[in-house]
């Protein structure tokens, strides 16, 4: 198996051939369980699943990876130890990603509301019944009060619940994705109290504070939403040198220009998408630097189109 595992990992990362880096991935998993008598939910056996699943998500085979993720997320909540819990609620958020992906929203919901809420537990109980029932209705009510006094609180946690939010924003159900960031502003500011590393948490509390401004511009409230893009701005940007911080300054000048662009104030919408650039570049954000300088152009280009005019 393990000879196996470095003609997939070779395949995968040095010469990239997804095809036989799966063929290696397959017999891998046929070794380990046939000749070497490694149970299913052994720690290898695992793993060869998680990289299979990770194969299909590389090639766009997001179907299969869907079922060898949900395989993967069954055979971890079944063997009831405390190390495969903790792997599955992070198996359920791969899964909700690939949902997003196949625009599956509802199953991406189910999957993500599961794992905030084993995120919020103090300890691993084996007593609980850990098997998501399909039929089972999953949606989870948090409110912001929740959050704010949740007894938990981890970048995990935040990057779940933020998904959660972006997850309901990117469908345009702002008053679900409003109260979630919210909260994770709420929470945000607890840890910022106590917490020795602060530059982490107040680059989360901008990129919070830029999301609140994105959701509240969707529900028609354009002066609150300029006002948080603002302060969310004003952080990041005094933690310039952090890659989070500079990318976070780069999303909120775009989407700062995009709005002065719409109100046709055009001058300062170049120089917002011009600073977004720059931040990008700072951040190596190379898909962030894309758009913001196809944002640049196309606005250059069609200024031009009108002065000829």
């Amino acid at each position: 198996a393990r000879n196996c595992l470095r003609g997939a990992y070779f395949r995968e990362e040095m010469v990239t051939d997804s095809h036989v880096a799966e063929v290696y991935l397959q017999r891998a998993l046929e070794v380990a369980i046939n000749k070497q008598n490694l149970s299913l939910d052994d720690p290898v056996v695992i793993d060869i699943w998680l990289r299979i699943a990770y194969n299909y998500v590389w090639t766009k085979k997001f179907e299969d990876a869907s079922l060898v993720y949900r395989s993967i997320l069954e055979l971890l909540l079944q063997s009831k130890s405390p190390e495969n819990f903790k792997k599955a609620i992070e198996v359920s958020k791969k899964l909700a990603e690939v949902y997003i992906t196949m625009k599956e929203f509802d199953n991406a919901e189910k999957f993500l509301c599961w794992s905030i809420e084993m995120l919020q537990l103090d300890e691993y109980d084996d007593k609980m019944n850990w098997v998501i029932d399909d039929d089972q209705n999953r949606k989870l009510e948090i409110s912001t009060s929740f959050l704010e006094n949740s007894k938990v609180i981890s970048d995990e946690l935040v990057k779940y619940i933020d998904l959660l939010a972006g997850l309901y924003a990117q469908q345009k159900k702002f008053e679900f994705a409003l109260p979630l960031y919210l909260g994770i502003l709420k929470m945000l500011q607890n840890k910022l109290k106590d917490d020795q590393n602060q530059d982490r948490w107040k680059c989360w509390e901008a990129i919070t504070m830029g999301h609140l401004g994105e959701v509240l511009y969707g529900l028609g409230k354009h002066d609150e939403a300029m006002g948080w893009m603002q302060q969310g701005l004003s952080i990041s940007k005094n933690i310039s040198g952090n890659r989070d911080c500079d990318e976070c300054s780069g999303v909120i000048f775009n989407n700062l220009g995009l709005i002065y662009e719409k109100n046709e104030n055009f001058e300062i919408a170049k120089s917002l998408y011009s600073q977004a650039i720059s931040h990008a570049t700072k951040a190596q954000d190379f898909v962030g630097l894309d758009q913001f300088s196809l944002n640049l152009d196309r606005l250059i280009s069609e200024e031009q189109q009108q002065s000829i005019i």
